[in-house]
């Protein structure tokens, strides 16, 4: 009789343990899909809040620079700057329809996971549900009163403790389960929430891509109208592509000087570190031959302690490193080198490129290195140049608040100064990069 009561308890507990591990291994695989499920999510989620704040500074420029032009709308006369100020609009406009767009990619993205989350989530959520209902239909037939017979039909106090931790296990399962269905339904629940709100957001973001769209066409007629103005009078219009192109060259010459200038403190830094070493092995030689040691090579050549300085914080300009922006979501309104106006009938050269950022935008280093030139020019607000290894420099032109001084060893990344706010309306940080005495086009090294 002991031994047919142990053995049926035994293939009960197997029975009824066999359940639940069954039901525990189908569960194990929800939490990792879900995982992965939720990975890309986040990933989803992520790139979408960067668009999302992209589009906030990009409106937020277009707002600057159509609050200047509608106070000079007032005056009868259109203006280059006028001009200058639309064409910035329209380049705005073009990125902005362009994040727009990366907005309305990311939401379809964003559905289709929902869409298959929320599958996935109805699937898991039957799937336990039946099982559940199995263990729990086990446990009620093997519960209650036939649980108290288990324990009381027990031979020994070692068979007592067994059956009393198998129904402890048991009824902990259950519960464990009641738990994790809940769970199930609430996470069926919040995929159904966040599928409704994505549709939302994308209807709200096809509306905004069609009032960008106008918007765009209407700057564009803006621009032609404005350009038939200017060019009525055609005395005065030539005067004042002339004062453009003047203004232009000033403001390169100006930073040209102060490059010259920084690039010869270089050299000369450099042949006094040369001076130096020889005046060192000199000494040493003279040293050598009157104790009668034999005169050996010096082990390297003479050290530019700047140099080594900077190397210590500095990008390898030389090993293409890729450079972080000066400044965060802006637009290039301006390219390097020589370019052709077809509307305005003229040729500029830049030495760097203009970015259109909101009034006040942060300005960073894009290395680390050594501030070496705080400076104002009426022309191009305060410029800071920071000295890098190997005879880079950068300039970075039209800040304010400079919080940054000369002979300051600085971080990459670390704050410089706020954009200032440009005459034609909105805020263009001028940036360029030097190698010794040559320019170089900035947007081969920023990522």
């Amino acid at each position: 009789m002991r031994m047919f009561s142990c053995r049926r308890f035994l293939a009960v507990l197997f029975n009824l343990l066999y359940t639940t591990l069954f039901l525990v291994s189908a569960l194990s695989l929800f939490p990792l899909s879900a995982r992965a499920a939720s990975a890309e999510m986040n990933k989803i989620l992520k790139e979408r809040k960067q668009v999302e704040r992209t589009l906030s500074d990009l409106k937020k420029q277009l707002g600057e620079y159509q609050s200047k032009l509608k106070s000079t709308k007032k005056n009868e006369a259109r203006s280059v700057a006028d001009l200058k100020n639309i064409r910035k609009q329209i380049l705005v406009y073009e990125r902005l329809i362009k994040e727009n767009q990366n907005l309305l990619t990311g939401l379809d993205q964003e559905i289709d996971a929902l869409q298959q989350e929320l599958a996935e989530n109805r699937k898991n959520y039957h799937h336990v549900s039946s099982d559940f209902q199995r263990i729990a239909i086990a446990a009620y037939k093997r519960g209650g009163n036939r649980n108290a017979e288990l324990i009381f039909s027990s031979h020994s106090v070692n068979d007592v403790v067994v059956r009393s931790r198998y129904v402890g296990f048991l009824s902990q399962a259950v519960r464990s389960k009641v738990g994790e269905l809940q769970s199930s339904a609430q996470q069926m629940e919040a995929s159904r929430a966040r599928l409704q709100q994505s549709y939302q957001e994308k209807e709200k973001a096809m509306k905004s891509q069609q009032v960008e769209l106008q918007g765009y066409a209407s700057k564009k007629k803006e621009k032609e109208a404005v350009l038939t103005s200017l060019k009525k009078d055609k005395r005065t219009y030539a005067n004042r592509i002339a004062g453009v192109r003047k203004k232009q060259r000033q403001m390169q010459q100006k930073i040209e000087a102060l490059i010259m200038a920084q690039q010869e403190l270089i050299r000369k830094e450099r042949e006094a570190a040369l001076r130096r070493q020889r005046l060192a092995e000199e000494r040493r030689r003279a040293a050598a031959q009157k104790s009668g040691k034999k005169v050996t090579q010096p082990a390297r050549g003479p050290v530019d302690f700047t140099e080594e300085e900077l190397k210590r914080v500095s990008a390898n300009f030389d090993a293409g490193s890729s450079l972080p922006w000066p400044v965060k979501n802006g637009v290039v309104v301006r390219k390097f080198g020589s370019s052709r106006d077809k509307e305005l009938n003229i040729v500029t050269v830049s030495n760097g490129i203009d970015i259109s950022v909101p009034a006040g935008t942060p300005v960073r280093s894009v290395s680390g290195g050594k501030v070496v030139q705080v400076a104002f020019l009426p022309t191009f607000g305060n410029v800071v140049i920071v000295r890098h290894p190997k005879s880079y420099l950068t300039v970075y032109a039209n800040l304010t608040k400079v919080s940054v001084t000369a002979g300051e060893v600085i971080q990459s990344r670390q704050l410089l100064g706020s954009s200032a706010a440009m005459p034609e309306g909105g805020s263009t940080v001028h940036f360029e990069i030097w190698k010794g005495k040559v320019k170089q086009d900035p947007q081969k090294w920023l990522r």
